[in-house]
Parts: C-alpha cells; sequence; structure tokens
C-alpha cells in the first residue's frame, strides 16, 4: 500500500527538516519542539516519529556515503591506470613504484610491515618476578578486604 502524494510530500518536508536540525547538532527532543516552530508552518511529530526519521536518514546516509567512496576509488583508480600507462611509456620506472604504491593503498593489499607481540611473562622473569604469583597475591589481598568489608564483593 502506497502513501497518497500529501502524506509523502508531509513526511518528506518533515524529514528534510529533522535532517537540518541534526546536522546543527540537536537531540530528538529539540528536534520535536523546533519542528513546532517552523516559521513556515509547524510540524507535530511524536519522539517516536523523530526518532524513525533519524534511522532512515542515517540508513540513507551510510548508503550514499558508501557510493561516493566507491566513485571516488574509481575515479582515483582510472587516473592512476592513466599515469602509470604514461610512467610505462616515458620509461619513468620512479613514478610507476609510485603509483603502484597508491593503488595498493586504495585497495589495502599492502602487506604489514612488522608486527611484534609484547612478552609481559618474559620481560617479568628478567627482573624475577613470577605473573601467576604477583596475580595470585593480589587476588588473594582484594578477597582479604572484601570479607573485611574494605570492597564491595
Amino acid at each position: 500500500m502506497s502513501m497518497n502524494n500529501s502524506h509523502a510530500a508531509e513526511v518528506m518536508r518533515r524529514r528534510e527538516n529533522v535532517a537540518r536540525l541534526r546536522l546543527r547538532g540537536f537531540t530528538q527532543r529539540e528536534i520535536m519542539a523546533l519542528l513546532a516552530k517552523l516559521p513556515d508552518g509547524p510540524i507535530t511529530a511524536s519522539l517516536g516519529t523523530v526518532n524513525g526519521d533519524l534511522k532512515v536518514l542515517m540508513a540513507g546516509w551510510r548508503v550514499r556515503a558508501a557510493e561516493l567512496i566507491d566513485e571516488r576509488k574509481a575515479r582515483q583508480l582510472a587516473e592512476i591506470d592513466e599515469a602509470r600507462r604514461r610512467a610505462w611509456a616515458d620509461g619513468d620506472l620512479m613514478a610507476l613504484a609510485r603509483f603502484i604504491d597508491l593503488e595498493t593503498k586504495i585497495f589495502g593489499t599492502a602487506a604489514p610491515t612488522r608486527v611484534e607481540v609484547y612478552d609481559a611473562r618474559k620481560e617479568a622473569a628478567q627482573y624475577g618476578v613470577d605473573l601467576d604469583s604477583l596475580a595470585d597475591n593480589l587476588f588473594a589481598q582484594a578477597k582479604l578486604k572484601s570479607d573485611a568489608g574494605n570492597y564491595p564483593a
């Protein structure tokens, strides 16, 4: 069942105003109050209506943002392809390497350069500290204080 044209126009007007007010930083309650005071005609909307409108708007904004990112990536890749063809024609291997680097950054296909894993047990052992004993001791002290009423259980 589709909305009639006048109701669809009302919803569109309300959502445009909700979007405008949200982008200015107003809360949902503030938006609800401000809709009722619009100079071009008040709009009556419950908090639930404003919340629903914001959900619809956010979903639309996310889709549009994803489209814009895809469009920008596509344009950048086309530009890089053209520049790469020119670098090959000119025999400019340094430029070619830069274009390949840009492409790997756009696609996120560059391998990580280095991953280090911190080993706290190994470092603690260098200082003669046994982390398991230390943890047991701390838990025992906390239990004693909790039992004595100093800390909530």
